[in-house]
């Protein structure tokens, strides 16, 4: 289980935000799909 502070800040940074741009594309406002938010790799602390 990721603890949801953790979760928080990695999607919070800048190398992830530009990730997340290219990924999503499109005008107007941007939203992931689940099946988006899925495919991402997120790193976990040891």
């Amino acid at each position: 289980k990721i603890d949801i502070t953790y979760l928080y800040y990695f999607l919070s940074r800048e190398e992830y935000y530009k990730k997340s741009e290219r990924l999503i594309g499109g005008t107007g406002q941007k939203e992931f799909s689940e099946k988006e938010l899925l495919k991402l790799k997120i790193d976990l602390p040891s």
